[in-house]
């Protein structure tokens, strides 16, 4: 700290203040430690926004629409569980407690990919001479504010511009859209838009097509949900100002040398820090619930709805839409405390306080339902989380409480209780990211893309004919009798219509019992031995013909009049 200033408040040269804890933080290294931080949690969040979009895209984009499938989808409903979490984590770390440092250590690593607010500081590494951190906290207030507009007509380029004239490679895939089928939409939709059904989908045969203008909402969307916790942190830092001796006189807390509520403090708070809070915390949550209002029954059925804003309200039963509302008023209130409530122990009361009744009103609310395997999943995971919540703000209050045992006869029951949070916590994380990554890989079909390298095979097997090797939804009902939306693998001989083409289900090579995947009962990988004509059960009709499959060691029937196969 810097000997001369008020209360030792300001940092000297060399030295940066985290806006979480208050603290001055060595800038290791100078400038090019501060860089290539701010670089690599910069490239992470790219990354993960990218990796999330292309999921998205390509959920909605391959099989044939299902609007039951797309609302009550569990990974879409994971994500925003495992966000939720990491950001409301995040926060109750950044709160003004004494945590031991491997918890500090572990929020420094967090928040480089989860808050801006706290990376953001080190570009106070990169300033020379005495600090001024009113002017540093100034420039990053109105960059900060601004920079959800940016992302806007970044995406707005993308979407809407690059996407559509996207080239194709030599594969013929789309790298842009993630080798989805995409079209050209409007970005405005009706204020009630029709009610979705397989028959009047945009795409043949029940499929859905996404349009750029879809995805560019879906975007916009996701990042502002991404950005929140750190806008609203940032906003609010601006109010949060202190007396000193005179009541009367105020000093900004990030920087106590800059008076509030007067000159440029005044400025940029009513210039930049209320209407930031108002847009990004209000407007665009209470727009969006509005949106889903006036929608009607739709929201939960028509695809450009659920594509655009199913971050918002899926998993949630149909009345609980609005659900979403509450999950961010806690963090609203979890933000302010942090900011705006100066003694540590008061705002870990009124977090824990909050976290409380969040736990009663998921639990009296039950916004999930509990009817379903999957619905009572996602509602064991919310509790969860709330739990180790409440597990976390305790251990605050006890380090806040404690603080000076934990350097001395309470050192070793500290650490166990750090080493308990963050094993709990980093557990939970990955088990439900695991969770979140085997429905999505379910629902995706991602199958598809392992059998790619069995379509030569095919051909050799079937005289060197073109054969299309598919897995998805877009099989079900067709001619294997499989349920819609589940991952079919078939082959289809081409040159030949769907009435009068045979279609047969594709089995995989030979493989060693070691590494053959257990199917259980499945019939679409069963390997039974070749059975004698006439031993499954004849359909009683004329039109159906028993075939024998060298592939699979099984008879089949072919009805000739309709195309139809059963095994």
């Amino acid at each position: 700290f810097r000997n001369t200033s008020r209360l030792c408040h300001a940092c000297r040269g060399g030295f940066s203040r985290s806006a979480a804890r208050a603290q001055c933080t060595l800038c290791e290294d100078g400038v090019g430690a501060a860089s290539i931080l701010l670089l690599l949690g910069t490239l992470a969040v790219f990354l993960g926004f990218a990796a999330l979009v292309g999921m998205k895209l390509r959920s909605f984009g391959t099989g044939k629409f299902d609007n039951q499938r797309h609302r009550k989808a569990i990974h879409a409903t994971l994500k925003r569980i495992i966000l939720s979490h990491v950001q409301t984590f995040s926060l109750v770390l950044s709160l003004a407690v004494p945590w031991p440092k491997l918890m500090l250590d572990f929020l420094a690593v967090l928040s480089t990919v989860s808050a801006i607010s706290e990376n953001a500081n080190v570009i106070e590494c990169l300033m020379e001479g005495e600090m001024n951190h009113a002017q540093a906290y100034y420039s990053l207030l109105v960059a900060v504010a601004a920079l959800p507009l940016v992302f806007l007509c970044i995406l707005g380029l993308y979407w809407r511009l690059l996407a559509p004239c996207a080239v194709r490679c030599a594969c013929g895939v789309q790298v842009i859209t993630c080798g989805t089928k995409m079209k050209r939409g409007p970005l405005c939709l009706p204020a009630v838009v029709p009610v979705a059904t397989e028959t009047n989908s945009d795409g043949d045969d029940g499929h859905f097509t996404p349009s750029y203008a879809d995805m560019f909402a879906a975007s916009i969307t996701l990042c502002w949900y991404l950005m929140l916790p750190s806008l609203m942190r940032i906003g609010f830092g601006v109010f949060q100002c202190r007396g000193i001796g005179d009541p009367s006189v105020e000093y900004l807390v990030i920087d106590m040398q800059e008076v509030c509520w007067e000159g440029r403090h005044m400025a940029f708070a009513l210039g930049a820090g209320l209407p930031m809070l108002l847009l990004y915390a209000g407007l665009v949550p209470l727009g969006i619930m509005l949106r889903l209002h006036i929608a009607g029954p739709s929201r939960l059925t028509n695809p450009n709805l659920l594509l655009r804003y199913g971050l918002i309200h899926s998993g949630y039963r149909p009345e609980k839409y609005w659900f979403e509302l509450v999950v961010l008023i806690r963090k609203y209130i979890v933000v302010a405390a942090s900011t705006l409530i100066l003694s540590e122990a008061n705002q870990l009361q009124v977090v824990l306080a909050i976290i409380m009744i969040a736990l009663h009103v998921h639990d009296a609310n039950n916004p999930f339902g509990r009817t379903s395997p999957g619905e009572q999943l996602l509602h064991r995971y919310e509790m969860l989380s709330l739990l180790l919540l409440t597990f976390l703000v305790w251990s605050g209050l006890y380090f806040t409480s404690l603080s000076h045992l934990c350097e001395t006869t309470q050192k070793g029951w500290c650490m166990l209780l750090v080493i308990s949070v963050l094993i709990l916590n980093v557990g939970y994380m990955l088990f439900v990211t695991l969770n979140f990554c085997t429905e999505w890989s379910k629902r995706s079909c991602l199958g598809s893309m392992l059998l790619r390298p069995f379509r030569r095979q095919r051909q050799r097997q079937h005289g060197g004919k073109e054969v299309e090797i598919s897995v998805g939804s877009e099989q079900a009902g067709k001619a294997h009798d499989v349920a819609p939306g589940s991952c079919s693998v078939g082959i289809r001989m081409a040159g030949k219509s769907d009435d009068d083409n045979l279609s047969e289900m594709a089995e995989l090579p030979e493989a060693s019992d070691s590494d053959r995947p257990d199917m259980g009962n499945n019939p679409l990988f069963r390997k039974s031995e070749k059975p004698a004509l006439g031993q499954t059960e004849i359909p009683m009709s004329d039109d159906w013909e028993q075939i024998y499959d060298e592939n699979s060691g099984s008879y089949y029937w072919y009805n000739k009049e309709t195309g139809e196969s059963q095994w």
